[in-house]
């Protein structure tokens, strides 16, 4: 009977330590969601690509009939192994970040996540009272931000699995260009009134400490390495730089800019004062030079790559940031102007 008892418990503790390992097996990438996603720049410009793995991600309009649905597809950097992901059989995605092996999106203002090879979808937000169209992953948290609607946090963050719900910012009714930086949030306040109230705010992740940075109309954010690059509407829509304390504000250059992205010590932009052509300059204002001279929308750099959709229009600067025109290829070109060919083709 001893004996009998014994081997009984040895079985159990193998069936134990078994369903232990079978847990662990099932779902190895819940460690890899340390760390942050896409980066501020690619985030800004809608986060329409990005990279994880050596994977390249990216929104494509499936079939191109004018009804804006929308898939996530990934394949390698060189373009082989395409693979759709995701796709919606109405309406649209309107923003995606990977983390590991997740992808998070947003869409009608719901957050999702789904393993990158597509398995596994999850609905994370289901509190309708925290709504967004609009995220970016940062150190195991969703922030998310952008639906606007009175009586609902604009800013909000949640564990990458849902959980832990918490509003970080009701004060403001639009938050945009947000930036998740070293535990701080930075963001552009609007309105809804004229576009002189575009002025740069931080708050930390938390939601305290609540800090203007400055008082003049500002676009398309990027905080990098201890400074904040902006779009000045109040001039002319120069590119402007400034300390994250809002101090040593100075002007880059005069050229009218748009959709920047700032990447290992250049900055990448629309050129306006050039037809939207693609130009980068470096940080300190030096070097100035147009990649190409064709317009350029929707800029990210990924790598040695610049990816980018060649259908900017010039008369429209802020409302259309809305909703970017997914149903034309994107393009790409190496950073020093060479290799420029056709990325993406329609699902």
């Amino acid at each position: 009977m001893q004996t009998r008892t014994k081997v009984l418990i040895a079985l159990a503790s193998v069936v134990v330590a078994s369903a232990t390992v079978a847990v662990f097996i099932s779902k190895p990438w819940e460690n890899s969601l340390t760390g942050s996603g896409n980066t501020v720049g690619n985030i800004i410009n809608r986060g329409m690509v990005a990279q994880s793995r050596g994977w390249i991600f990216y929104l494509t309009t499936s079939p191109p009939d004018g009804t804006n649905n929308t898939s996530i597809v990934r394949e390698r950097l060189n373009g082989s192994r395409r693979q759709i992901v995701h796709s919606v059989d109405y309406g649209m995605i309107l923003a995606f970040d990977v983390v590991g092996d997740w992808l998070f999106f947003s869409r009608h203002g719901n957050i999702y996540r789904i393993r990158a090879d597509g398995i596994g979808l999850e609905h994370l937000n289901t509190n309708m009272r925290a709504r967004s169209d609009r995220l970016s992953v940062v150190d195991g948290w969703i922030y998310a931000y952008g639906f606007g609607v009175a009586g609902e946090p604009n800013i909000f963050r949640m564990r990458t699995d849902g959980s832990n719900l918490e509003s970080v910012l009701y004060e403001f009714e639009t938050a945009l260009d947000v930036n998740v930086v070293d535990g701080w949030i930075y963001f552009v306040h609007w309105d809804g009134q004229p576009e002189e109230s575009f002025h740069i705010h931080k708050i930390r992740t938390d939601g305290t400490e609540l800090t203007r940075l400055n008082y003049e109309s500002s676009t398309y954010l990027n905080v990098v390495d201890g400074w904040i690059y902006y779009v000045n509407r109040s001039s002319y829509n120069a590119i402007y730089k400034m300390r994250i304390d809002g101090s040593e504000n100075q002007r880059v250059t005069d050229d009218e800019a748009s959709r920047l992205n700032v990447s290992d010590g250049w900055i990448y932009y629309s050129n306006r004062s050039n037809q939207g052509y693609l130009y980068r300059i470096r940080t300190d204002g030096t070097d100035r030079e147009q990649i190409i001279n064709r317009p350029a929308w929707s800029i990210h750099v990924i790598e040695d790559w610049i990816f980018f959709r060649p259908d900017v229009e010039l008369g429209v600067e802020f409302s259309e940031r809305a909703g970017e025109n997914l149903s034309t290829p994107m393009y790409r070109i190496r950073k020093d102007g060479t290799g420029l060919e056709q990325f993406t083709a329609l699902a």
